[in-house]
């Protein structure tokens, strides 16, 4: 179980690390080759470490600074539910929770976000 949640605690970091090359190799480490996110601003399910990582790469144009901070954590059963804050230092622009399930080494198949953001 302590690997769930050391695996959740690297894909959180993941949002905010920069260099292309590393996030996916972390992404990599901490993800099923097939994993799937999806979120309420995604158009459709993304599938696997490309498409994960380009969303993230494009999450940090809009958001400059993004890092996610885990508030809470929880797991029974190959799952775990996640209380997060999206930030921008230390200013936090979007509470939020993530649904998560694991496969049998331990690695992340399935990630299902709720957020809402500021209105403009």
């Amino acid at each position: 179980m302590e690997k769930y949640q050391n695996n959740w605690q690297q894909y959180m970091q993941v949002w905010s690390e920069t260099s292309n090359e590393k996030r996916l190799m972390i992404l990599k480490k901490v993800l099923s080759e097939k994993a799937t996110y999806i979120d309420p601003v995604t158009e459709e399910t993304l599938i696997g470490y490309d498409a994960i990582n380009s969303y993230i790469e494009q999450t940090q144009k809009i958001v400059p600074g993004v890092s996610l901070n885990l508030v809470a954590y929880q797991e029974h059963h190959s799952i775990s539910l996640a209380q997060w804050n999206m930030c921008v230092g230390e200013m936090v622009i979007a509470p939020g929770h993530s649904f998560a399930r694991y496969g049998n080494n331990g690695e992340i198949i399935e990630t299902i976000a709720f957020f809402s953001l500021p209105k403009k």
